[in-house]
């Protein structure tokens, strides 16, 4: 899971996908670039992000897909990490799912006072909002559902990514936020810039309660087979002999590997 920060202060989390892109709310973004919450430009400037979960304490990307908040629609925003500093992480695969109002969900993020990170389990959804947002309410009293929240995955009972959390009141007595279902977030996403990411189909539904939801659980929940949402680098050239090369096998074979060290332009070739 990602965190962003505003100096010391922690202001979000977001979803790490696969292909190095990070999944948050827009106005959990113009918070660490110090914008109002609804900037409705798209920030330019190099966003800063880690991973506390994995020990990984800096790095940093470009927003690559922008939907800014407005009365409570839109505010999803995609960022692309830079460098090879992503490749031993793990990623999250996002479902295509909807949540019944009687599963418990969980959520890691940072409310105030703990910048390191807590989960949140006990989460039920209320009912839905207008624009296709979904209100949650929290059944456990441990952590109250604050502004460090924001842009953090919502985990189901299997530690699958159902949703990204949206809230942007800093009081810090607030117990209440709402959820950004993913097929809302993606359709957002095609709307403002056309990016679609991909949404792996759900699994079969596993049982497990929520308080079983971890970091392990979340690496289970990768699809066997999954597509990943990679955005082009329209910077990148040559390879023409392994373009060539890769066309040749796809015409005889259903299934074709790429392979060598990491940094070497492979996730490039094929787009």
């Amino acid at each position: 899971m990602a965190r962003f920060r505003r100096g010391a202060a922690v202001v979000g989390g977001g979803a790490l996908l696969p292909g190095g892109l990070v999944l948050t709310c827009a106005h959990v973004v113009n918070a660490a670039l110090d914008r109002p919450p609804e900037a409705a430009e798209r920030p330019r400037e190099p966003v800063e992000v880690d991973f506390p979960l994995q020990d990984v304490d800096g790095g940093s990307g470009l927003v690559v897909a922008w939907c800014p908040l407005v009365e409570r629609t839109g505010d999803v925003a995609v960022i692309e990490l830079a460098g090879d500093d992503v490749a031993d992480l793990r990623e999250m695969a996002p479902v295509e799912r909807g949540v019944a109002s009687d599963e418990e969900l969980a959520i890691f993020g940072f409310p105030h006072r703990h910048p390191a990170g807590v989960w949140k389990r006990q989460l039920r959804m209320a009912g839905p909002m207008p624009g296709g947002w979904e209100q949650l309410t929290a059944v456990g009293r441990d952590y109250k559902l604050q502004a460090g929240f924001s842009g953090c995955p919502i985990f189901d009972a299997g530690g699958q990514l159902v949703g990204i959390f949206a809230q942007d009141e800093q009081a810090p007595d607030v117990d209440a936020g709402l959820q950004i279902p993913l097929t809302i977030a993606v359709a957002a996403l095609v709307a403002s810039d056309g990016i679609a990411l991909q949404l792996a189909p759900p699994e079969q539904a596993r049982r497990e309660p929520a308080a079983e939801c971890s970091a392990s659980a979340v690496r289970g929940a990768l699809p066997t087979i999954w597509n990943v949402p990679q955005v082009r680098n329209r910077n990148f050239t040559g390879r023409k002999e392994e373009l060539s090369a890769l066309a040749s096998a796809l015409r005889s074979e259903h299934v074709v590997a790429l392979t060598g060290l990491g940094g070497i332009g492979k996730t490039q070739v094929p787009r």
